[in-house]
């Protein structure tokens, strides 16, 4: 188990704060790509275990932090997909960044109404939503897409479920 309260004090020190959001950073990556291998039952799909770090990050750093480690690991997790600023990327940029946003307005103002859970769940969620946004106004302009948030939501809470769970174990 990882205490957030030894953590935050450590993260203090410049060395250990670049090196720990350097190892975070990585360690998204690697969720990222592994993801790549696991059989999905529809292609849109994934667990998301790379947003657990975005959610740790957010209870023990600077809410800069949260973004910067988000962002370089989606871009590096594009180039090294081959997948660089295409519809993927946008997406992931997309989603990454709104569902972001939510978890830490939720952490930060609600954490006593939502658990790691619930706010894990509330990112998935709205990880979907903001994937469908940006493929709504970028690239498609076509209201029916909107008619997959169903097929997206059931997923989104099971999975944000599991990760929710896994980094409430992981963190005391």
């Amino acid at each position: 188990m990882l205490s957030t309260k030894v953590i935050k004090e450590k993260i203090k020190d410049p060395y250990y704060h670049i090196s720990f959001l350097a190892f975070l950073t990585a360690l998204g990556v690697i969720l990222n790509l592994t993801e790549l291998f696991i059989p999905r039952p529809l292609p849109w799909i994934k667990f998301g275990f790379a947003n657990i770090i975005s959610l740790f990050l957010i209870i023990v750093a600077e809410i800069k932090d949260v973004f910067c480690v988000l962002f370089l690991r989606i871009i590096l997790s594009s180039i090294f997909a081959g997948k660089l600023f295409g519809p993927g990327f946008i997406l992931s940029i997309s989603g990454g960044t709104l569902s972001t946003f939510v978890m830490i307005i939720v952490y930060k103002s609600l954490n006593k109404i939502f658990s790691l859970i619930g706010i894990s769940i509330l990112g998935a969620i709205t990880h979907n939503l903001g994937q469908l946004l940006a493929a709504y106004f970028l690239f498609l302009k076509e209201k029916n897409i909107f008619y997959i948030l169903p097929l997206l939501l059931i997923p989104a809470f099971i999975t944000g479920f599991i990760n929710g769970l896994i980094l409430q174990k992981i963190i005391k």
